[in-house]
């Protein structure tokens, strides 16, 4: 009878065991459960609109603000909803001028609590500029900044002719963008004619095409080519490599220009080796006259034979004289745009540099050309050198 009652209680205890184990297992299912709906950051959304109305505020920018009801639909079995508020602001800039800096302070303010602008439209001709922002996968805010139109007696302005022109004239390039607009903004608001040279295939390379061309700039595809020490250095996605027959590369470039529209010209990234191959260079030379583009060979090399091929080949062209910011400090590129102002001065070769989306870079050009003004050198295309 005892050994029965034993027996007895050890299944039961075996039982309870099972059991607690069982609900042990059914508590840490879901969280490895990927089909679980996201959810929605309520705390870091509320913080965000105080975070914009702060910044707002303390810059004195005239704002309203709205709300509106968003669904997202989740699907795992059975449809599951996921609803929240979207918040709409509306942001009155006293000029186009203070757009810049006043995002500049957003994303900064955001990022601590986990905001983003997710993507920035600027349209000039409206006056307007929309901001589409947010945490992780959600868009939580809009934010739409508006400026008044110029002025009568800024339209009535005389537009220079070529006698009235500058004197001396230098081109500046700005090599590798297509990662994100907020830089390229920056450097439009400098308001020079500087030539904005994107990389193929980035994330925003068609936007900043299509931003750049909006504001009457120059737009070059910044053409990835194979370097010395590949693969040890990569020239990235749409790459024109040695090993590549003539119908490869003509349609690799052409695969390139898709994704940057409005190009007028084309200068080569990276490149050590190909822009010494002449039978590879004489294939994408030929192709680019074809298309009616000019090159400029940003001279990654001293073998380049890019440009004098160009120029025995009736192709329009020209090359990198001066680099800003191998060394990224201010005072080294302000140096370096010194010894540009002195090239364009001496009226020589064309003078034509080629910097980066450095912040260094772009605080030395805040700095140094007014210095060009002064100097009656002006801010040209790099078309305009093309021959």
């Amino acid at each position: 009878m005892n050994r029965k009652m034993f027996t007895l209680c050890l299944a039961i205890v075996i039982a309870a065991l099972g059991v607690f184990a069982l609900g042990a297992f059914w508590e840490r299912e879901p969280e490895g459960d990927l089909s679980s709906p996201p959810i929605f950051p309520a705390r870091s959304s509320a913080q965000l609109s105080t975070v914009i109305e702060d910044v707002l505020t303390r810059a004195n920018v005239t704002f309203t603000s709205s709300d509106s009801p968003q669904e997202y639909s989740h699907s795992s079995g059975q449809e599951q909803k996921i609803r929240w508020i979207k918040h709409e602001y509306e942001a009155s800039l006293e000029e186009r001028a203070t757009l810049s800096p006043m995002i500049r302070h957003l994303s900064e303010a955001m990022t601590t609590h986990g905001g983003e602008i997710f993507q920035t439209y600027v349209d000039p001709g409206e006056g307007q500029a929309r901001l589409v922002i947010g945490v992780g996968t959600f868009i939580t805010h809009h934010l739409v900044f508006t400026w008044p139109p110029p002025s009568v007696i800024e339209e009535a302005l005389p537009v220079p002719t070529e006698t009235s022109a500058a004197q001396f004239r230098a081109a500046i390039v700005i090599d590798d963008l297509g990662s994100n607009l907020f830089t390229v903004q920056r450097l439009l608001d400098l308001e020079e004619d500087l030539t904005f040279s994107v990389l193929p295939h980035l994330e925003k390379s068609v936007e900043v095409a299509r931003l750049v061309h909006e504001q009457q700039r120059e737009v070059f595809l910044h053409l990835p080519m194979e370097p010395l020490r590949y693969p040890e250095y990569r020239p990235g996605e749409g790459a024109v490599m040695t090993n590549m027959g003539s119908e490869q590369i003509r349609a690799t470039i052409d695969r390139d220009l898709q994704t940057v529209p409005f190009a007028s010209g084309v200068n080569n990234h990276m490149g050590s080796r190909l822009t010494a191959d002449r039978n590879t260079m004489q294939v994408v030379l030929e192709h680019l006259h074809n298309r009616r583009l000019g090159f400029m060979d940003s001279r990654t090399t001293g073998d380049s034979i890019a440009y004098t091929l160009a120029q025995q080949l009736g192709v329009k062209s020209a090359q990198r004289k001066v680099f800003l910011d191998n060394d990224a400090t201010v005072p080294a590129v302000k140096a370096q745009l010194e010894k540009l102002a002195v090239l364009a001065e001496q009226g020589g070769p064309p003078a034509i540099a080629i910097g980066h989306p450095k912040e260094a870079t772009l605080q030395a050009l805040q700095e140094m050309l007014p210095e060009f003004e002064r100097r009656n050198i002006r801010i040209v295309r790099a078309s305009t050198f093309m021959q």
